[in-house]
């Protein structure tokens, strides 16, 4: 059982197939259900699994690599929402459920994170969610970033 909410700055939240902010339906996602993974160190994962959290492996591609560790975050804008900052310059503009899809394909140079844990028990099997409860995006800048940031 997890009673602490986790605290990731600079999270590696990959592309393709680890995110998917829009909630579209694929083989392995219902639709309308909007999640990511978050990508972490053998070492990381392990401390994280025996808190109690639900930790996905993926074995490495090259023998000199170490096994990846994998969590997958719920994100819900129900009772509640998350927050959500998309940092592009000096610009700061809330996400919300009608414009995060926006994440599914940016290049994002930082990503801080808050996440929460939901503990459930069913039928004698238990487990924790995670939830996203703040996130902080900064996205890398272009060529004309700094020639446009005032508008």
């Amino acid at each position: 059982m997890v009673n602490q909410n986790l605290t990731i700055e600079n999270a590696n939240i990959g592309r393709g197939g680890f995110r998917n902010f829009a909630g579209e339906r694929s083989q392995f996602n219902p639709t309308g259900k909007r999640t990511f993974t978050v990508l972490l160190d053998e070492a990381t994962g392990c401390s994280l699994e025996q808190q109690g959290w639900h930790i996905r492996w993926r074995e490495p591609r090259d023998e000199q690599d170490d096994r990846m560790a994998l969590l997958t975050v719920e994100v819900k804008f129900g009772d509640y929402p998350p927050k959500i900052m998309l940092i592009t310059g000096s610009n700061k503009t809330p996400l919300d459920e009608t414009n995060i899809a926006i994440l599914d394909s940016a290049e994002i140079a930082n990503c801080d994170l808050v996440i929460r844990p939901y503990n459930w028990n069913v039928r004698g099997n238990e487990g924790t969610k995670a939830y996203l409860k703040t996130m902080y995006v900064t996205l890398e800048d272009d060529d004309f970033g700094g020639k446009y940031k005032d508008f």
